[in-house]
């Protein structure tokens, strides 16, 4: 194991995690500047040599306890505006000894590892 490298991985993690920040925080500046309060939609903008594109959008996700409380009273049309998509439950999966059937439908591939570095001494 080469010491070096985790020594540059340590330094470029925090030099983006910085970065990532920065980048965040000028982005909100200039979409606020050029949105003027809008909260859906796209303006356009000169400044200078630039012609700036601004997005609002709103993100939107389901409180799913109160889905479930109201499924059986939704309508057919609210209904179709819900999609239910099946996910694994790795950890209950995991625990199947005969998972023939199932195990056909699971694609497993390799993720994107992780690591963790504590500096013990300098």
């Amino acid at each position: 194991m080469n010491e070096e490298l985790i020594r540059q991985w340590v330094s470029k993690k925090a030099v983006l995690k910085k970065v990532k920040s920065e980048e965040a925080d000028l982005r909100i500046k200039i979409c606020e500047s050029i949105l003027k309060g809008k909260t859906k939609g796209t303006e356009t903008a000169v400044v200078g040599n630039f012609k700036v594109k601004a997005k609002a959008k709103l993100n939107n996700k389901l409180e799913k306890e109160t889905l479930k409380t109201l499924w059986k009273d939704l309508s057919d049309e609210e209904k179709e505006c819900v999609k239910i998509e099946p996910k694994l439950v790795a950890a209950k999966y995991k625990k199947i000894k005969n998972s023939a059937l199932l195990h056909q439908t699971v694609i497993s591939k390799p993720g994107m590892p992780t690591l963790d570095v504590e500096v013990i001494s300098i």
